[in-house]
């Protein structure tokens, strides 16, 4: 199969989008099937559950009616939730119905009857989306004050409830077995260490994602009838979440492909731009863009990149109540938006002057950094690893702009006076160091969400709360002032992480984790294929060549680096060389074109910081978080990473210059090709077939 067999459809967002619902359906629909057919592993009782309360036959908080309690005290759609307080999991026989409040609209009459399907429908499809890290989302989402810490008028309570999930207190009687118990500062420390430890694994989760399902779900409960919604609130959760989470991917996978098309559509610009720099007249650059400005050509790439990232070996991931699905919609149409952006602002400068834009293309040029960010900010206050990702890019192009400057500087292009010289050098150094700070403060802007995270979480544990007491306070609040968030030193969600998860540089090298490191190695191992790649392309493109001394090669691949880094900036790149080196240049781009084809723009110059991101995240799967979690963080976060599997997926050639081989020669190139395509699908079908079987029965697919 070539890349121009089959032609694009006609409406490529709205197949898109029709590809990206039905496999969220189907994926929900194989794993309720495998939650209703499997029993569940007993996942330890360390393990978070989330009772959905669907079931008719349960007593309804020590009410005696059954069955008919939608909303429980203390819960997000309690009306007096603000001033009461009652925790999942505490001592259920203490729980009161909060619907006497209001009156208990599912009994009254007139009320339309429960409708039987339906209820068994919800009964299907939402206990598959509440296992492992989905209980402390939609925790989250029910509670408002899980992320609170538990009041001692509860603690009493606590130690007879095995459904809690808590550390349990040791209470009377132990001292028989163990003396220590007895101790009063060690029966304190260990009332301390129960009293915090929910309140503290709630904070190494993001809270957008949580409100995100609870007020959605509470707008169910205000436009639905009772009858069409679960039978409790809990349940109401559950289904908000995989309603966001369909409409999040949905977008997801739309704003990919339009990130893809306007990468592809930015890199031809340059390039033709470089062809006419050159003023080559033999024609063969004008022939080498020609074969890459298809626009149906672009369209069936992007078209193939949405579909694979439609059914990427994490979806059972994408469909759960996980954030990932919101991630990806924030991250991707942040990047969207910045590759719109840097189209029409190259196409502004590099395109011939009579091509000229719309108003609103060029406010969008100018502007695309305010919405790019305040997606990446909610994208950040998701998931923590969008700071990094968004920062990464950020700076990444600050720093390209700064290259770009110094290699087009040409302070003593002339023999001018002294305090010329010294002009024309401030001036560059001022732009220089304002590109570098600009960039740097919008990657900071991406970070607040998470250091508001941070200090919210230290508010809620040493100081705002009205249930903390300088008595009882964990210990990791004396490292940090008594009367304000101290910024240096310590960051709340890495402490979270390292106490309660091991996160951490090595501390996941354990011989116990080598099944972990297997499930992981395959998108490790592509991750940095492709980051490998487009550095050998890159090189390439710059025929950098090994010096014959280590101190020549190390200066080479800085020269090559700064090169990269100014190249990686659309805007004034045609006015960057002159027109020996535009040349120079456009030869080595048609040579480059010839031998990959016009997938080589995936491998352009303009992607070097979503090659980087990449690279970053294969590093932190890698070496500092739980291996195991690489793929869903990669497959959410970096389009760098879809980029590379469609190159592998279609094949380095296009079906003209295949044609131009020899027998020999296309056959082979057609069976590789062959070959890793159907490597593809087995990776992606037998992975999202184990996380369907192993994800919804508690087995260890996280």
């Amino acid at each position: 199969m070539t890349t121009t067999t089959v032609p694009p459809p006609k409406n490529p967002r709205c197949h898109i989008l029709k590809v990206a619902l039905a496999s969220r359906i189907v994926l929900l629909f194989a794993m309720s099937l495998s939650c209703a057919i499997l029993p569940d592993f007993n996942p330890g009782d360390d393990v978070l559950r989330f009772e959905l309360r669907l079931s008719p036959d349960l007593p309804s908080a020590g009410e005696d009616e059954r069955g008919d309690c939608f909303c429980l005290v203390g819960h997000a759609c309690d009306p007096f939730v603000s001033s009461r307080r009652r925790r999942l999991g505490f001592d259920k026989e203490r729980y009161h119905c909060a619907d006497s409040d209001f009156g208990r609209q599912s009994t009254l009459e007139g009320k339309p009857a429960r409708l039987a399907w339906l209820d068994n429908l919800y009964g299907f499809i939402l206990p598959p989306v509440t296992k492992w890290d989905a209980a402390r989302f939609l925790t989250l989402a029910v509670d408002p004050w899980a992320r609170y810490p538990i009041d001692w008028d509860e603690i009493e309570y606590a130690h007879n409830d095995t459904a809690s999930n808590d550390i349990p207190l040791q209470h009377d009687g132990t001292c028989e077995t163990n003396a220590s118990f007895c101790d009063i500062s060690s029966r304190q420390q260990q009332q301390d260490e129960f009293r915090f430890y929910s309140s503290e694994q709630s904070h190494a989760f993001m809270p957008m994602f949580p409100l995100c399902i609870r007020y959605f779900a509470k707008a169910l409960v205000f436009v639905l009838p009772r009858n069409m919604l679960p039978r409790s609130f809990e349940a109401t959760t559950a289904l908000s979440s995989i309603i966001i989470n369909m409409l999040s991917f949905v977008i997801a996978a739309v704003a990919l492909y339009d990130l893809t098309l306007y990468i592809m559509m930015g890199e031809v610009i340059v390039r033709k731009s470089r062809n006419n720099s050159a003023r080559n007249n033999d024609g063969e650059n004008e022939k080498a863009s020609a074969s890459i400005d298809n626009y149906q050509v672009h369209q069936q790439v992007c078209t193939t990149v949405a579909t694979l990232f439609c059914i990427n070996p994490a979806g059972v991931f994408f469909t759960t109540a996980y954030s990932e699905s919101m991630f990806a919609m924030l991250i991707f149409t942040g990047h969207a938006l910045a590759a719109r952006g840097r189209y029409f602002s190259g196409k502004d400068l590099l395109s011939d002057p009579r091509e000229s834009l719309h108003r609103y293309q060029v406010v969008w040029a100018k502007f695309y950094p305010v919405p790019t960010n305040i997606l990446w900010c909610l994208a950040s206050y998701t998931r923590s690893n969008g700071m990094l990702s968004s920062s990464i890019w950020w700076l990444l192009f600050g720093l390209g702009k700064f290259c770009l400057r110094v290699n087009n500087s040409n302070v003593f292009r002339d023999s001018a006076s002294a305090w010329k010289v010294v002009f024309r050098f401030a001036i560059v150094s001022f732009n220089c160091m304002f590109d570098l700070l600009y960039h740097a403060f919008l990657g900071f802007i991406v970070a607040i969400p998470v250091l508001y995270h941070d200090w919210q979480g230290y508010s809620f544990h040493c100081t705002q709360s009205t249930l903390v007491n300088s008595r009882h306070v964990p210990q990791w609040c004396n490292n940090v002032n008594n009367n304000s968030f101290s910024w240096e030193g310590f960051s709340l969600y890495a402490y979270v992480q390292q106490k309660h998860w091991n996160v951490g540089l090595f501390r996941y090298y354990e011989i116990k984790q080598i099944p972990n490191f297997i499930l992981a190695l395959p998108v490790l191992v592509l991750g940095t294929c492709a980051v490998v790649r487009w550095i050998h392309v890159s090189l390439c493109r710059h025929k950098v060549r090994t010096a014959d001394s280590f101190p020549g090669t190390l200066v080479r691949v800085c020269q090559w680096a700064i090169q990269a880094l100014g190249d990686s900036v659309i805007p004034n790149l045609s006015h960057a060389r002159d027109d020996v080196i535009n040349k120079k240049h456009a030869v080595m781009e048609r040579s480059l074109l010839e031998e990959t084809g016009f997938l080589a723009l995936l491998l352009g110059s303009t992607v070097l910081s979503y090659y980087a991101i990449l690279f970053g995240f294969v590093l932190i799967g890698s070496f500092l978080a739980h291996v195991q979690i690489s793929t869903r963080l990669i497959c959410s976060t970096c389009p760098a990473f879809y980029w590379f599997l469609v190159i592998l997926f279609l094949g380095d050639n296009t079906e003209s210059q295949i044609e131009t081989q020899s027998n020999d020669s296309c056959q082979r190139e057609r069976s590789r090709t062959d070959f890793l395509r159907n490597i593809l699908w087995f990776y992606f079908a037998l992975y999202n077939l184990l996380g369907v079987i192993m994800h919804v029965n508690f087995l260890p697919w996280t």
